[in-house]
């Protein structure tokens, strides 16, 4: 895919993740649209199940305390 591509490409030349990279330089509704889009689509699925998971494991904590 052309996003993986663009993110080895990004890694080999600035040696950091593309990911991290937008993660620590964004904020926001911005920072969340793009590292999706740099991650492709079956990583996009991964990154939002895993942070849909989290949360719903936090909030479970919270109500049982």
């Amino acid at each position: 895919m052309q996003v993986d591509v663009l993110s080895r490409t990004f890694e080999q030349m600035v040696g950091k993740s593309l990911k991290k990279v937008l993660e620590k330089e964004l904020s926001g509704w911005l920072e969340n649209g793009l590292v999706l889009c740099s991650l492709g689509p079956l990583n996009t699925d991964i990154h939002l199940l895993h942070r849909v998971s989290s949360t719903a494991y936090l909030s479970y904590n919270e109500t049982t305390d």
